[in-house]
């Protein structure tokens, strides 16, 4: 390696940190776990280096190539392409006409359905050329967006992401089974703090009960029970970085006598011990908070 860019290694570092300390944290849907404008030097070169996130990419000036498991692509003004997690990837930068633009790391438990939809893959990273324009401007927001640290700072992050794979998959044709499948994670996700029963989503979507939980597990890999608990015990470990553990299980939807139950089946650990954990990281000043 001629040239390291500090700010792969960062992105690098910061996840085998989480990989070693906490290997039963469960992921968020998408996070946004580093996002900034990029600059390499002239002549940089970088890698190999295996990845367990996801990178996107956007080149807004110069040249330069990226090979992803021995098969070199090049880089050019206009480009926007997708690494993916496992893949061997070395980056390299013109010397005389180095490339700048945007990029950010993300990870999630629906990125991968997400990308694979959009016909990313290790032989074919790249978006289509029309849609470079609306993706680096989210990328650019989501680059000013990052070195904010208020409240509500990382829901506008989360919602840049979203836009993103959303904007990946506007060329892409959804079929009615899947788009209904879609609206019902949608309700999950707003209204998970109130009582939601499978059979109220499915009339909702409007699909017999049976047939929507069979379809919802084929698509989401879970059960819409299974979903929506695993959902809310998400939220449940961002809210208790601010709540107790009983409100903690009123704000999200659960009853607190069996809210300690359902938290230690799902994460591996009381609710409790995981406030433990997060005032410990806390004091080691630990910005973004972890997952256990």
């Amino acid at each position: 390696m001629t040239d390291c860019w500090l700010n792969y290694s960062i992105c690098w570092k910061v996840y085998i940190m989480r990989d070693k300390h906490n290997p039963g944290l469960s992921r968020e849907d998408i996070s946004v776990i580093y996002a900034e404008r990029e600059t390499p030097n002239p002549g940089s070169h970088f890698g190999p280096i295996i990845r367990n996130v996801y990178i996107l990419e956007c080149c807004v000036s110069g040249y330069g190539s990226v090979t992803i498991n021995g098969t070199e692509f090049p880089i050019t003004p206009g480009s926007c392409y997708v690494l993916l997690p496992g893949d061997s990837v070395i980056h390299k930068t013109d010397s005389e006409n180095p490339r700048e633009g945007y990029w950010c790391a993300l990870d999630g438990i629906s990125i991968e359905k997400h990308v694979e939809n959009a016909g990313i893959s290790s032989q074919n990273p790249f978006i289509a050329p029309e849609l470079f324009d609306p993706i680096c401007h989210l990328l650019e927001q989501l680059t000013q967006l990052w070195v904010c640290r208020d409240a509500g700072a990382q829901l506008r992050q989360t919602a840049c992401a979203y836009g993103i794979l959303g904007v990946m998959l506007q060329n892409k044709p959804a079929t009615e089974k899947s788009t209904l499948i879609d609206i019902a994670v949608g309700l999950m996700q707003i209204h998970y703090p109130e009582p939601i029963t499978v059979a109220g989503l499915a009339e909702q979507v409007g699909l017999e009960r049976t047939y929507f939980s069979d379809l919802f597990k084929q698509k989401m890999g879970h059960s819409p029970y299974q979903y929506l608990t695993k959902l809310r015990i998400q939220k449940a470990c961002q809210l208790m970085q601010e709540h107790s553990i009983s409100d903690t299980a009123y704000l999200v939807g659960m009853e607190p006598h069996n809210f300690g139950r359902v938290f230690k089946k799902e994460i591996g650990c009381s609710p409790r011990e995981y406030m433990q954990k997060l005032r410990k990281r806390q004091n080691k000043h630990v910005i973004r908070p972890v997952e256990i």
